[in-house]
């Protein structure tokens, strides 16, 4: 939902309905039970406690981390970076949409993540994409921890094409000073205003098909287009039953308790220039990582080019 015209922070939710999602996904903490057992080592539940276990498990010819690193603007507003930048109390804009990205929360996450990156994570990390980090992490080669969508988990505990399966734990990111944030996405089905009155009639029609209980069970249990976004799908006893299997059902309580304690949430300013500035981020934190400037530098620096782009927005 969005009005059109509404720029700012926690301005979503105002307005039209756009879309109808029909499936989505939330950030999650994967990690390898097996290599936790031989070395002895805990889930950890602060981002201090993540960086002190990576280090841990970056071993024997193994990385401790692993996420996707690329200069995407989905490396920012989707994935393990903004959760822990949110949990701490990190911002882009404040109400009148002048940037707060050099705040110290921040910029004290943001030290953290590039020492978590630069020295727990393989060789090419800064070009990782998603789809590498999924593909990467059910290899079964020694990745200790994996911070990315649970859609995943229909991948990494698949047993025709995944070597991981069995040994997956799954529990929530880290919180931090400001509680937690999990990355959310959905994928939506919308109508074009421009097409007939009669295109329109006939799309509605399809988009309620599309997204009706029967369908979305459907989809899910037989096609795997998951998570679910219908109560009645999630807890149907098809879909209970595929999922109970994911970590003796550690990953259904994860999510439940991800969805009840609004743990998902889109902290990023909404505005028709999310994604230019999250590119301008992703490439600002990957110079952290490869310290070629402080976080307090490259976030700075960010404000500047932010602070330009959003101009025209300001009342």
């Amino acid at each position: 939902m969005w009005d059109g015209k509404t720029i700012g922070p926690n301005t979503y939710g105002i307005g039209d309905i756009y879309h109808i999602p029909f499936t989505s996904e939330s950030t999650i903490l994967s990690y390898r039970k097996d290599l936790f057992a031989k070395y002895g080592l805990t889930v950890p539940t602060s981002w201090p406690e993540l960086l002190d276990t990576a280090k841990k498990l970056t071993r024997d010819g193994g990385y401790g981390f692993i996420s996707r690193g690329s200069r995407k603007w989905s490396t920012i507003a989707y994935n393990g970076y903004s959760n822990g930048y949110y949990a701490y109390g990190g911002g882009d804009f404040d109400q009148n949409l002048n940037p707060i990205f050099d705040r110290a929360p921040g910029v004290e996450f943001t030290e953290l993540w590039g020492e978590l990156c630069r020295e727990t994570t393989p060789p090419g990390f800064l070009s990782t994409t998603w789809e590498d980090a999924r593909s990467l992490f059910m290899s079964g080669a020694n990745y200790g921890m994996c911070m990315e969508a649970d859609t995943f988990l229909l991948s990494w505990e698949n047993e025709d094409i995944s070597e991981v399966v069995g040994k997956l734990g799954y529990s929530h990111t880290p919180g931090g000073p400001a509680g937690h944030c999990a990355g959310y996405w959905t994928w939506n089905i919308g109508i074009n205003s421009a097409i007939s009155e009669k295109d329109k009639k006939a799309s509605w029609l399809f988009v309620q098909w599309a997204t009706s209980k029967p369908f979305l069970l459907r989809a899910t249990a037989d096609f795997l287009t998951f998570p679910p976004t219908r109560k009645s799908v999630w807890f149907h006893p098809s879909v209970v039953a595929m999922t109970e299997k994911w970590d003796n059902g550690s990953y259904r309580k994860v999510f439940r308790e991800t969805m009840e304690y609004k743990y998902t949430r889109v902290p990023w300013t909404i505005s028709p220039e999310m994604t230019t500035i999250n590119e301008l981020w992703a490439e600002a934190v990957q110079k952290v990582i490869m310290k070629e400037v402080t976080a307090k530098e490259a976030l700075t620096a960010l404000g500047k080019k932010a602070e330009e782009i959003m101009e025209k927005y300001k009342k």
